[in-house]
């Protein structure tokens, strides 16, 4: 097994992991820089591909190859103002041409092409999951299957088809509280289980973990404090 890490200097490390032997570092690349962080780490195929995709701080996202050890696409993305990218995800399964989808913390949801020889920066939204004029912030975005992506944050968590631009599946909040207020939304992150396209599970910025079911209700079927 070889597991991805990133820091906040701006270094990717790949480490092979085995249950009878102390962890082995595969490689370790970039230069340490102050607010470079690396954020999305992504196989760029499947785990045992040759290629690693990530995102620094500053809106860059490249595509490494472990067995060089070098870059191997390198481009500078196009961010609204005060904007951040929250998560990525890459589609198709040609590393010299995928497409980059990437969802920024004011809802915006973009994609761009990762070709090899094309250095064409445009981009294109595909969807907003949230008002133009709400400040509250995505988080996270997970996939779900084929198309269809899950996106939290401090909003309710939704499903889109990135496809045809729709939104498939809304959650609803917990209820009220003793007082009768609304419990604010904060998530933060998301899986779904293993093997499944309608359980998944989130946690949030209060330490609570919530488990859906889109098949059943809207609202979280577990709701519990860790």
């Amino acid at each position: 097994m070889r597991i991805l890490t990133g820091d906040d200097n701006g270094l990717v490390k790949c480490s092979r992991i085995h249950p009878t032997e102390a962890p082995k570092q595969v490689f370790k690349y970039g230069l340490q820089k102050e607010n470079y962080e690396v954020h999305n780490l992504r196989w760029s195929l499947p785990p045992s591909s040759a290629f690693c995709t990530f995102t620094h701080s500053n809106g860059v996202v490249k595509t490494f190859d472990l067995q060089k050890e070098k870059v191997f696409i390198k481009r500078e993305l196009t961010l609204d103002d005060k904007c951040q990218i929250r998560s990525i995800a890459l589609i198709g399964d040609d590393i010299m041409s995928q497409t980059l989808l990437y969802a920024q913390s004011n809802g915006s949801i973009f994609t761009t092409k990762l070709d090899y020889e094309d250095e064409d920066q445009k981009r294109e939204e595909i969807v907003q999951v949230k008002k133009r004029s709400d400040d509250k912030k995505l988080t996270a975005m997970e996939h779900r299957n084929g198309s269809e992506y899950l996106f939290l944050g401090q909003f309710l968590p939704q499903i889109y088809d990135i496809e045809t631009k729709k939104l498939v599946w809304k959650g609803k909040n917990v209820s009220n509280d003793e007082d009768d207020l609304e419990i604010p939304l904060f998530d933060t992150s998301g899986q779904f289980l293993p093997n499944s396209t309608r359980e998944f599970v989130i946690s949030n910025g209060y330490g609570k973990l919530r488990l859906y079911d889109v098949l059943r209700k809207p609202k979280p079927m577990i709701d519990v404090q860790v």
